[in-house]
């Protein structure tokens, strides 16, 4: 191995002297494919001579794993492997996914695989998962609970791939030795470990840095195309500053800006609820990054509505306007918050906390009111109309 790499780095240099550029990243090449998901399929068995019987998850579709450019080879060594799907002519350079089994054990301890001298090394406590085929398992790492129930496969050590023997070569694209860097930190599961089984989906987490755009940049837009810009816009919001400021009938952003309204709205909100970023990429304001949905974000919500009114004429036929205020504070409930009916006049749904203190009422599915706050003196309304018994505080629920 240590000629092939040594021949091919001259060609490297003579190549480099006549011009031939390479790129600076897999992902700047024309026809990179990300790696991909995993899509688990059903329990079967793959085996390989006498010693060599391994019972697993299936991989059911073709997937992607890309090696990163790395010091010591050649980058024209790693397209090969990257691209194996054209010479092959599959979708994904892993096209014999049917020979692929991925196992998983919340204790650890799996079965390493190598097809150097078939051996098999029993791994330690924090290998939990595994894929492998043809004898050799190509990832491996330990798991880890994430928020809401979710977990991480990680690749173990970070971002390896462990690649089939290079000398003598197994394939025609695998000449290498030893661990290789590759763009897949793990893989993210919606569910515990017991719940991974046929059908399931192993979402991809690749290696690169988050690029987030923001508003300063231009490119972020409303639901219907247009841009977002730092400042007070024309209906009354400042999302550089998570603020409105404005006319109740404009938070809904109407075509045409009203120019009165008998409520002014004033609403203050964190990240989680609508950041100032777009780090998903799809030129919108997050909502909940990071998180599948608004549940165990942490986000929460303050609207503050004021306005008046004219009482009837007293008996002297003379009218007061009265002003009022209205104060609410929303939260999102976290992952193991339940919901419940409370037997009142209104069948109210409550949220209430893993160990049974109230949250609050119930509002847009997945949050709640944790305080309000009225005072209008022409209704005798004054002061606090709802406190959560968990308490009016935001952080408590921060993932």
């Amino acid at each position: 191995m240590k000629k092939l790499i040594t021949i091919c780095a001259v060609m490297g240099v003579i190549l480099g002297v006549v011009g031939v550029s390479q790129a600076a990243s897999i992902t700047d090449r024309a026809d990179y494919k990300p790696s991909t998901d995993l899509s688990i399929g059903a329990m079967h068995t793959i085996r390989g001579g006498t010693d060599y019987e391994l019972t697993g998850f299936g991989i059911s579709e073709e997937f992607q794993i890309n090696l990163l450019y790395q010091e010591g080879i050649l980058d024209s060594d790693i397209d090969p492997l990257n691209d194996y799907w054209v010479s092959m002519g599959w979708t994904y350079n892993f096209g014999d996914n049917q020979e692929y089994v991925l196992n998983v054990s919340a204790t650890g301890g799996l079965t390493i695989y190598e097809i150097d001298g078939l051996t098999h090394t029993i791994g330690g406590p924090e290998i939990k998962w595994t894929l492998t085929a043809w004898h050799q398992t190509i990832l491996a790492g330990d798991i880890v609970e994430e928020q809401c129930g979710s977990i991480f496969l990680r690749v173990l050590p970070e971002s390896t791939y462990r690649p089939f023997v290079g000398d003598p070569p197994v394939n025609n694209v695998e000449i290498f030795d030893g661990d290789l860097d590759c763009e897949v930190l793990g893989y993210k599961f919606n569910g515990a470990i017991a719940d991974i089984g046929s059908g399931s989906t192993l979402s991809v987490v690749l290696v690169y840095p988050e690029v987030c755009t923001t508003i300063q940049d231009g490119t972020i837009v409303d639901t219907k195309g247009n841009p977002v810009s730092t400042g007070y816009d024309q209906w009354g919001y400042n999302y550089q500053a998570h603020m409105f400021n404005g006319l109740y009938g404009n938070a809904s952003r109407p075509d045409t800006p009203l120019e009165t309204d008998d409520i002014d709205l004033q609403m203050k909100w964190n990240d989680a609820w609508l950041s100032n970023n777009d780090c998903d990429g799809d030129s919108k304001l997050d909502r909940y990054y990071g998180f599948d949905s608004y549940i165990g974000s942490g986000a929460w919500l303050t609207n503050h509505q004021s306005g008046s009114y004219l009482l009837p004429p007293n008996a002297k036929g003379k009218e007061k306007r009265v002003h009022w205020t209205y104060f609410i504070k929303i939260v999102a409930v976290p992952c193991d918050a339940y919901m419940g009916v409370e037997a009142d006049e209104e069948d109210t749904s409550k949220w209430y906390e893993a160990d049974g203190i109230e949250i609050g009422p119930e509002i847009w599915g997945a949050f709640a009111i944790i305080q309000e706050v009225e005072n209008d003196p022409g209704a005798a309304i004054h002061g606090k109309q709802y406190l959560s018994p968990a308490g009016p505080g935001f952080g408590q629920y921060s993932p």
